[in-house]
């Protein structure tokens, strides 16, 4: 499981001014990370480039503020695919980071690794033949596509968001009740196309459409004709076959092409 590293971040002495940091990672961080103010003001990422490789592009309100910044240089994995940051940030007026935060960061961790373990037991029953041929699910984990894991990411961060939505209509937060069924139902049919199945909790002949992103051998259907062939009714009326240089495989079928 990645750790994150605490960057610190200073402001320069010339006032509100963008400036960069290097932040000293061996690539470009995981996600955009989170920045903790230890002064007054304000120090945000700039919404069009927030990072590289090298650097992350700042904005900041004064001049010499002071803050750090929990960037991850991969993705968390072990069974946590999202992070306290996105998850949060799907409740808008939800502050973190004061002395009243509730609920706290301790059962928000738990509730993604709650929620990440799930995803874990569906990975390992559906892709087992992958995992094997990988040397195990550690290794099969950290060598998923960017794509994978941002399909991994979104059940994450809205299984979380649901349990957390509520955590929230517990405390009475009516806003956040609002919005639970619709993040548990994203969750729900996101997790069901991991699984491959359908509506009913039933095997989909033709799989998930997930699977070739965490298995190369997968199932994957094709819009192309069987042998290159196009059955006579597909054809245009005043098309044969051999007009578009096919082998006539079902002319028996279509008088048109004999």
């Amino acid at each position: 499981m990645a750790i994150p590293t605490a960057i610190a971040i200073t402001s320069p002495a010339s006032g509100f001014a963008s400036f960069q940091v290097a932040h000293g990672l061996p690539a470009a961080p995981w996600q955009i990370p989170q920045i903790t103010m230890t002064s007054a003001g304000n120090i945000w990422f700039d919404p069009v480039l927030p990072y590289d490789a090298t650097y992350f592009y700042l904005h900041a309100s004064e001049a010499n503020l002071t803050a750090f910044a929990l960037a991850y240089a991969g993705p968390p994995l072990g069974n946590m695919y999202t992070s306290l940051v996105l998850v949060a940030q799907m409740f808008p007026t939800f502050k973190r980071g004061i002395a009243q935060q509730n609920p706290p960061d301790t059962l928000m961790e738990q509730i993604i690794g709650d929620v990440g373990a799930k995803m874990n037991a569906v990975l390992q029953r559906r892709f087992g033949e992958a995992i094997s041929d990988a040397g195990g699910f550690a290794a099969w984990q950290g060598a998923l596509s960017p794509d994978a894991l941002n399909v991994l990411e979104k059940i994450n961060r809205y299984g979380a968001a649901a349990q957390l939505a509520a955590v929230f209509e517990g405390m009475g937060n009516q806003a956040a009740a609002r919005i639970a069924k619709q993040l548990d139902d994203t969750y729900c049919e996101e997790l069901l196309e991991l699984n491959g199945w359908d509506r009913n909790e039933k095997p989909k002949p033709q799989g998930g459409v997930y699977d070739h992103l965490f298995d190369i051998e997968a199932r994957t259907e094709s819009p192309r004709p069987v042998m290159f062939g196009v059955a006579g009714g597909d054809q245009p009326d005043d098309t044969t076959p051999g007009d578009m240089g096919q082998s006539n495989v079902f002319g028996k079928f279509d008088k048109r092409g004999t």
